[in-house]
């Protein structure tokens, strides 16, 4: 597979976070908020994981995804209204997505809907609103405490970046 060489140099300077994401899905793999595909572009080096396809809503995101990733199946649509049937996911990916949302709930919601297994979820742990997220979590309890809402939690991991990022590993 020909990718852009900035997936491999992004890859060198070690995001743990996209490894043990990644590293928890398997089967047929939802990635919600795909942007460029960088995500897609790890999925494919697992072995566990058949078949990847993207949904984000930003156009540029995805014909970049498309270009970088021969073979990529990704698609434009909306994480709140996805077009799937239910149970068509062994496992999704939603990583870096949810605090751009207007209605987490709804998305929540349709990540149920489509999965039959795992999801994996991953936000940033901020104290205050930047300009690109609608809302973001003080605290890895309070991000917990929302998905416990919709899935039952495996795991916990926080990665220390530029600030927290927690990925929540949990199942229907």
């Amino acid at each position: 597979m020909k990718v852009d060489n900035s997936y491999e140099r992004y890859i060198k300077t070690g995001n743990d976070r996209y490894e043990y994401s990644v590293s928890h899905l398997f089967g047929s793999v939802l990635d919600v908020g795909c942007g460029d595909g960088y995500g897609i572009y790890l999925m494919f080096k697992n072995k566990e994981i058949a078949d990847v396809i993207g949904i984000d809503t930003q156009i540029e995101a995805v014909e970049r995804a498309i270009i970088n990733i021969p073979g990529a199946k990704v698609m434009i649509g909306n994480a709140a209204d996805m077009p799937f049937p239910g149970e068509t996911f062994d496992s999704v990916h939603c990583g870096q997505t949810l605090e751009h949302v207007e209605d987490m709930e709804k998305v929540l919601s349709e990540i149920k809907r489509v999965v039959k297994s795992k999801v994996v979820l991953s936000v940033p742990i901020k104290g205050g609103l930047s300009d690109q997220h609608v809302k973001e979590f003080k605290s890895v309890e309070e991000f917990r405490d929302l998905i416990s809402k919709y899935f039952r939690v495996l795991s916990i991991k926080v990665f220390r970046e530029k600030y927290k990022r927690v990925v929540i590993v949990a199942e229907k």
